[in-house]
């Protein structure tokens, strides 16, 4: 079985990015149920928060949403996470431009969370199938 792999990058790897990996991984779980398990989905900081915790207020929040995030720890991004990713997502422009910096070759799989929810909201969900 061939794993997808997303990583999301912000700042300090301990509210924005953090966030977004759970909730989507919430997301596949929920709306793919074991076929959930061909995407692996992860984050990284571009600046040193190195093992701490999420932020309390994103714990808080994702535990509104049902979602449990008290065992994640920050990690600094790296050429090798973001040359193992399918898909980078910044959550803004320097963060997707952090990533390509380190690994050139993948400007043409890295987009802004913004810029990503553009291209696929063109997408219509009934031309997809789960192996799209």
């Amino acid at each position: 079985m061939d794993v997808f792999r997303v990583l999301h990058v912000c700042t300090g790897n301990i509210c924005r990015s953090p966030m977004a990996e759970h909730l989507m991984l919430a997301g596949l779980r929920s709306r793919l149920g074991e076929q959930a398990d061909r995407f692996e989905v992860g984050s990284a900081g571009t600046w040193g928060h190195s093992g701490s915790p999420m932020e309390s207020y994103a714990l808080s929040t994702l535990k509104l949403l049902g979602v449990d995030g008290r065992a994640f720890r920050a990690r600094e991004l790296v050429a090798e996470h973001v040359a193992g990713a399918d898909l980078v997502l910044g959550a803004t422009r320097e963060h997707r431009a952090a990533a390509v910096v380190l690994y050139p070759r993948a400007a043409g799989r890295a987009f802004t969370l913004r810029e990503f929810a553009r291209l696929t909201a063109a997408v219509a969900p009934a031309q997809l199938t789960a192996d799209d």
